[in-house]
């Protein structure tokens, strides 16, 4: 089954894309009509970057990640 994200989800790329490394993470800023493609504002980043579904993987909510 296949997630679907949210705007203002916290995500973390799961490859090497653009100029980002594997487990950078980032937050959903917007979603595009095909549901397929997002902008994600990276941590450190000036600027939303496109990426695809595939590049993506869900990160558990923050109180939840120290549990």
């Amino acid at each position: 089954m296949t997630h679907l994200f949210k705007q203002g989800e916290r995500v973390r790329t799961n490859q090497c894309v653009h100029r980002l490394h594997t487990g950078r993470t980032g937050t959903i800023r917007r979603i595009f009509d095909t549901g397929d493609l997002f902008d994600v504002l990276f941590a450190g980043e000036r600027a939303p970057l496109l990426m695809y579904r595939d590049q993506l993987e869900a990160l558990p909510p923050q109180d939840q990640e120290t549990a």
